[in-house]
This record gives C-alpha cells, sequence and structure tokens, in this order.
C-alpha cells in the first residue's frame, strides 16, 4: 500500500490492502470495526486533495453507488 495510507480511517475502517490506483485516488479493502463487515473505500491521493472538481465528482459517484443493491 502506499506510504501515505494510514492503518486505520476515521477510527473506525481498518485498511487491509490497495485494491486499486488511478493518478488522483486510490481504492482500498477495509474491514469496518464497528459493523463487522468488509468495505471498499475510495480515497483522494494527498497531491489532488484541493481538487474541487474530483470532490464533485466522487460525490456524484457517491449518490450513485447508493441506488445500487449488489451482494
Amino acid at each position: 500500500m502506499d506510504s501515505w495510507l494510514p492503518k486505520t480511517i476515521a477510527g473506525r475502517y481498518l485498511l487491509r490492502g490497495q485494491l486499486w490506483r488511478t493518478p488522483e485516488t486510490v481504492v482500498v479493502s477495509a474491514w469496518d470495526e464497528r459493523l463487522s463487515v468488509p468495505r471498499s473505500l475510495k480515497l483522494i491521493r494527498p497531491e489532488h486533495r484541493q481538487n474541487v472538481r474530483l470532490h464533485g465528482s466522487l460525490h456524484t459517484e457517491a449518490r450513485v453507488l447508493t441506488m445500487v443493491s449488489h451482494p
């Protein structure tokens, strides 16, 4: 995994490994310690955190993903 990634996020998600990487983001496998379920988290790479367009795109992606139901 990238060295900038913490071991946990928000005191809740224990990062397990990197699944996918783009120039702007990284998708990681995580364990939700509060709900005891696996999760995938898409994180913005540090050098792109001020990119307003990217934030808007990820918010749209998150809204669309809430409509998907898949085991």
